[in-house]
């Protein structure tokens, strides 16, 4: 594998990792819904409510997304991780379902971010000859979210509640923008 190669795979990891960071984000709510319900008393239909915030966000900030990318590349990866990074402070200390659903608004429209500015990213810096390898890279880390949600977070959910999960999820994005491309595209 040449330089320009390693690179390219180097520059799919780390944005697979923030992609990887948006999907246990959207994961995190299947994890403390058990918990959102006994200690906050929300409803069942509530905690689906908080999982269709996120989404619904995630959604609506796909095609800005991908224009604003397209004009300002890796700033508006920054944004995404801003965006993530406060709601998930604010789901670790929100102590109503109004915090928690902004949190989760806050986190999906963040996650949101993160598909169209790495797509306009890996076409910016990645040679053609690699794009669909960076693809495959880059799309893994749908999957791997869920399972580290999944494996993970129930035992610190147990031990710390809710908020332990929140700052988890807080790490692991400050890890990812901290490994983020630096440069616009």
């Amino acid at each position: 594998m040449t330089g320009e190669g390693r690179r390219a795979d180097l520059l799919s990891l780390v944005l697979m990792l923030g992609f990887a960071t948006a999907s246990l984000t959207l994961s995190v709510v299947a994890v403390i819904g058990p918990k959102l319900e006994s200690d906050q008393g929300l409803s069942a239909s509530q905690v689906g409510l908080l999982m269709s915030a996120f989404l619904f966000s995630y959604g609506a900030a796909q095609i800005p997304a991908g224009a604003a990318a397209s004009r300002w590349g890796g700033y508006v990866l920054s944004a995404a991780y801003g965006l993530m990074l406060g709601g998930s402070a604010l789901l670790a200390v929100a102590g109503s379902f109004p915090a928690l659903l902004v949190a989760r608004l806050l986190q999906g429209l963040g996650a949101g971010l993160i598909l169209p500015t790495s797509g306009v990213i890996m076409i910016a810096r990645v040679p053609a000859a690699r794009v669909a390898r960076a693809w495959g890279i880059f799309g893994a880390g749908w999957g791997f979210g869920p399972i580290v949600a999944l494996l993970i977070l129930p035992t610190v959910v147990s031990r710390g509640g809710v908020s332990a999960a929140a700052i988890v999820t807080t790490a692991s994005m400050t890890a990812s923008r901290n490994i983020a491309p630096p440069r616009a595209h």
